[in-house]
């Protein structure tokens, strides 16, 4: 059941008074002079001016732990605030897919990698453990030359 404050306009008569239900309509008669009251806007919308303004920094059990900080902090703002004066970008400045396409590219290129070591490794049991031949097979000197 909401509370709602209520003033009389011809006596200046404030109440604080329960209603049923926040959505109907309900008329409320001064208790001295019997004239309809008008409902008042909640306290809370006149201090709005307070929300995010950092009036709930000592409150525990605010904000999250950030990884990339090694702390705590109360918002995502405040951590990129802090991320950009130690000189780091963050996450949020790069391109929408930016991690998925270097995850990507890391991958491809760890793919690469052990096809060669793999290569390398048949080449050396095609020359019965002669690595030297096996070198020369797997890393021709015209590929080298091109790198």
């Amino acid at each position: 059941m909401p509370i709602n404050d209520w003033v009389c306009p011809l006596c200046n008569k404030c109440e604080e008074i329960f209603t049923r239900s926040r959505t109907s309509e309900v008329e409320v008669l001064c208790k001295s002079c019997h004239t309809v009251m008008t409902k008042q806007f909640p306290k809370v919308a006149k201090m709005s001016t307070l929300w995010n303004g950092g009036w709930n920094a000592g409150l525990e059990g605010q904000g999250f732990h950030s990884r990339s900080l090694g702390k705590k902090v109360h918002s995502q703002r405040e951590e990129e605030t802090i991320m950009r004066s130690k000189g780091f970008i963050p996450e949020s400045d790069f391109g929408k897919h930016f991690i998925d396409d270097q995850q990507a590219r890391l991958e491809a290129e760890k793919a690469a990698g052990d096809a060669e070591s793999q290569r390398w490794l048949d080449n050396v049991a095609k020359f019965d453990g002669n690595k030297e031949l096996a070198a020369v097979e797997t890393w021709p000197a015209h590929e080298m030359l091109k790198q």
